[in-house]
This record gives C-alpha cells, structure tokens and sequence, in this order.
C-alpha cells in the first residue's frame, strides 16, 4: 500500500496537462505536482483500472479531478486540507424494460444479458414480458435475444434510467427458415384407423 501526500492549494488554483494513456496514478502525481495537493489514496485501488488519457489547459483542480475520477468509479474529498481519493459508493442501477414484438405483444422468455469481459449476467421477462437488470457502474451493452427474432443491443449510457423503457424486437426471417418442428406421439393401431 502506497500513500502520497503533498501541500493544499486554493480551490480555484488552475492545471495544464497533456497525458495519453497513463496509469491513474501517473495522472494523479501529475495534479498533485502541478497544483501543489496535499493527496491521500490507496495505490491498490486502481488495479485494474484502464490507462487515462487527459488534456486541460488552466482547468480548475478540481473540476479536474471531477472529469477524471468519476467515469473511473472514483471520487475524492477534501478533509483537514488533504484530499482523499476513494471509490464511489455502489448505487444500484437498475434497467426495467418491457420487450415485445413489432405488433406491440408482449414476449415472455427473451434472453436479456449484460455483455462484459469476464462473463455476461442478465435474466429473462416474465409472462407480461417485463424485466428487471442490476446494472454495474458506467455504460454497458445489453443484449435482448429471442428464438426467430433479430437480437437487439442497447448501451445504457443513451437511457434514462428513471423510466420503464419498452425494447421492440423484429422477426428475423433467416431465423425463423431454419426452425424446425418435430414431433413424436404412440397412437395405437385402432386410434390410427379411426383417424384415416
């Protein structure tokens, strides 16, 4: 574990920088030096997280800070002249939805999946064709697939969360040629003969 500390500047003192695909940290010593911060995180919290790449030209410290931290999952706060980087809370997001077809009918059993690296989690809607989605932090893909219909994909940066969005899927008619219907059923020769 790493802890960093510097002097505090007045909140509207002004940063300069040109950094392109540089570890958190880097960035951060980068603020911490120009801007003279006194500065306290966890060098363990940024594993993982993906390089940044930052430009500001007499950008406010921390308005700076802002504009970075946050897309990342992180935030800061000031305390007895030092300020702290940390996670952000986990808030729950949640997507709920309603997926039907072109007709406007509800569709029960459509897959609803959110695309990740590691491994896709999602659910399925009800009989009314309704669901519900846990979504992570930041923008992710949502993926919306049923047997015989085009699946659809959606970034939840472009939704408003605070409604009920209603997602339509389109027949896919290459699906649907390629479906096959068997059957199987014993009928004994007496139903046989009263059938023919």
């Amino acid at each position: 574990m790493v802890l960093s500390a510097w002097a505090l500047p007045p909140d509207e003192k002004k940063v300069t920088l040109d950094l392109k695909d540089v570890p958190m940290e880097t960035f951060l010593n980068t603020v911490k030096q120009k801007a003279g911060i006194n500065m306290l995180y966890n060098s363990q919290m940024f594993k993982g997280v993906e390089p940044v790449t930052v430009k500001a030209t007499n950008e406010p410290w921390k308005e700076l800070l802002d504009r970075v931290l946050s897309p990342k999952g992180f935030t800061y706060a000031t305390k007895d002249g030092i300020v702290v980087i940390k996670k952000k809370d986990q808030k729950t997001r949640t997507l709920e939805g309603k997926v039907v077809d072109e007709q406007g009918g509800e569709l029960p059993g459509v897959t609803v999946l959110i695309l990740g690296k590691e491994r896709n989690i999602g659910t399925m809607t009800d009989a009314d064709g309704a669901f519900s989605l846990g979504l992570p932090e930041g923008d992710v893909t949502i993926r919306l697939s049923f047997v015989g219909m085009q699946t659809l994909e959606i970034h939840t940066g472009k939704l408003n969360l605070d409604k009920v969005h209603t997602f339509k899927l389109k027949p896919d008619s290459k699906q649907l040629e390629e479906v096959v219907v068997t059957g199987y059923a014993e009928i004994s020769k007496i139903a046989l003969r009263v059938l023919l």
